[in-house]
């Protein structure tokens, strides 16, 4: 080297240093931990391995697999394309939990040919999409000691194929994920027992008009909730052909614990909310669409509760309501998981004059990055606890506000967050209100 009043040289070795493993009479300093964390699903019952779906189609980028049928299904010890059935055109989705030793940042990767992504619970962390040669993308994310929820999708298009997956954390190098490392719920039902439903189904009530408002017109138990209608009418004599809407209420009950991914289809739109979370708003007109929300974990046994909303507008009529889970691919939900609401309830008298529970909240912008507004309608003065609560049922954020009757702007920060879905949750006195939020960077 050289430098001021430094001729060229070699550097001399006096100039050398080195970190001292344990100074004599020195603690080594402990690094801070990362904050704001995610925490572990921890799932009762994991073994070792991951489940996958094999789907066939031609596609140019990821698909939504929870709109399409698998044409296999398995186990595996790692994500592996020796599953395949062919070489070219064809998709795979993973899931299951990765372990992680420690608290702190993990970074992951995939090297794909084509696309591939990769999710920690709802949070999407690699993206790697689109039709490409071999490519390595990454992305980082904090996470406590645990088994976190995971989920890889691939497609392959043309041309080679390859799928590999690593990671990064405290203490661990750049390497491949081990197998040991990968987890999936078992379905012995001696250690994850599968529990018997006995429930009727769903209480339906239908309205004559697209925006449920009273009177009812027709309320009834639907066993399932599966129909076509094509351009006919729910009940004939009961329920015009078009231009009405229902609204089914009650209880769905977790036959096994874990991860529940819950889906519609319809025609025309649909609105859904499992445990008081919306996972799916699609209230516009369309054709027959698949919906699905973020996954929710739920525990064997317990009940839930439900709501679908659905309206059609004209032409074809479609509602469905389905669900997978790690033991089952999507089906519809069967009537033995699903439980009506009793009596009148409130909820299915509202006035067109008393405007519905969602139409006093807006959340602001879409998807949202450092600060997200809510504009609420209140009716009396006072105080309003606003909940951002994560996938995993915990409440990330949770502030007071003071507000006054009509419209209010709350504004709230939110750039500190782990990037992903969140649900906000507005509680003043006994009125509570949800609405689904997206973090992006």
């Amino acid at each position: 080297y050289s430098g001021p009043g430094i001729g060229k040289q070699l550097i001399p070795d006096e100039a050398y240093r080195r970190a001292a493993t344990n100074p004599p009479g020195q603690v080594p300093p402990v690094a801070p931990s990362p904050t704001n964390l995610r925490d572990p699903e921890n799932p009762a019952n994991a073994v070792a391995g991951l489940d996958y779906g094999y789907y066939e189609g031609n596609w140019n980028v990821l698909p939504d697999f929870n709109a399409l049928t698998p044409a296999k299904t398995g186990t595996g010890n790692r994500p592996d394309l020796g599953v395949r059935n062919r070489e070219d055109n064809f998709g795979l989705r993973y899931t299951g939990y990765v372990s992680v030793p420690t608290d702190g940042t993990y970074t992951f990767y995939t090297t794909s040919d084509d696309g591939s992504k990769l999710l920690i619970g709802s949070t999407e962390v690699v993206n790697n999409d689109g039709g490409h040669a071999d490519q390595e993308r990454s992305g980082s994310i904090g996470l406590k000691a645990g088994i976190h929820a995971l989920t890889i999708v691939y497609f392959e298009g043309g041309g080679g194929q390859t799928l590999t997956v690593s990671y990064s954390g405290p203490g661990i190098g750049k390497q491949l994920i081990p197998d040991e490392a990968y987890r999936r719920v078992t379905t012995n039902q001696q250690s994850n027992p599968v529990t018997t439903g006995s429930g009727t189904g769903l209480r339906a009530d239908y309205f004559n008009n697209r925006d449920l408002y009273a009177p009812v017109a027709l309320s009834r138990t639907d066993a399932t909730v599966d129909f076509s209608w094509a351009e006919g009418s729910p009940a004939a004599g009961a329920i015009s052909v078009d231009n009405f809407s229902v609204r089914w209420t009650g209880q769905v009950e977790a036959p096994v614990t874990g991860n529940y991914t819950f889906g519609t289809v319809s025609d025309d739109g649909v609105r859904l909310w499992v445990n008081g979370i919306q996972l799916i708003n699609d209230w516009n007109g369309h054709p027959p669409t698949a919906n699905s929300g973020p996954s929710v974990a739920l525990v064997a046994g317990q009940k839930y509760a439900i709501r679908m909303e659905y309206f059609e507008g004209g032409g074809g009529a479609v509602a469905k309501l389905l669900w997978s889970y790690p033991v089952q691919n999507q089906q519809v939900i069967p009537q033995t998981r699903l439980y009506p609401t009793v009596g009148s309830g409130r909820i299915a008298t509202m006035s067109k004059d008393e405007p519905e529970n969602l139409l006093l909240i807006q959340v602001y912008p879409v998807p949202a990055q450092e600060v997200i507004s809510i504009r609420y309608h209140a009716k009396t003065a006072g105080d309003v606890t606003i909940q951002l609560i994560n996938m995993t049922g915990q409440a990330a954020v949770k502030t007071l506000h003071q507000v006054t009757p009509g419209e209010n702007i709350i504004k709230m920060a939110v750039g500190h967050l782990n990037r992903g879905s969140y649900v906000l949750r507005l509680t003043q006195g006994h009125q509570h209100l949800t609405h689904k939020v997206l973090l992006t960077e």
